[in-house]
C-alpha cells in the first residue's frame, strides 16, 4: 500500500510542477473551479427560491381549494338510460338530431 501512496505523491508533485512552469495553465484551472462552484451556488439559491414560491402557491390555492370542494354537487346518477321511440337506447347524435332546433335548422 505505500507504493500506491508514493505513486500518487509523485503524480501529484509531477503536476505541481508543471503548473509551475505554466502559470496560465495554473489560471485556468483555479478559474474552472471557481466557474463550478460559482454554477453550483447559484442552482442551490434558484432550487431554493423555486421551492418557497411552489410552497407559497399552494398555501395561496388552499383556501379556494377547500371552498371548492364544498361548493361542488356530485351528479346523482338514476342508472337508467333514456330510450328512443325505437326502445333502444338515444346516442347522443340521435339525441341532437331529433331536437326540435335541428328539424328546423335543415328548413332555412
Amino acid at each position: 500500500m505505500g507504493g500506491a501512496v508514493e505513486e500518487g505523491a509523485k503524480l501529484a508533485g509531477g503536476f505541481m510542477d508543471a503548473l509551475k512552469r505554466e502559470p496560465l495553465s495554473l489560471a485556468l484551472v483555479v478559474m474552472n473551479l471557481c466557474l463550478l462552484m460559482f454554477f453550483y451556488v447559484i442552482l442551490v439559491r434558484v432550487a431554493d427560491q423555486r421551492k418557497e414560491e411552489i410552497g407559497l402557491l399552494y398555501e395561496d390555492k388552499k383556501q379556494v381549494r377547500e371552498l371548492l370542494a364544498k361548493c361542488v354537487v356530485p351528479a346523482q346518477r338514476s342508472g337508467s338510460l333514456t330510450l328512443g321511440d325505437n326502445g333502444q337506447p338515444e346516442t347522443p347524435s340521435s339525441i341532437i338530431k331529433n331536437s326540435p332546433l335541428f328539424k328546423d335548422w335543415g328548413k332555412q
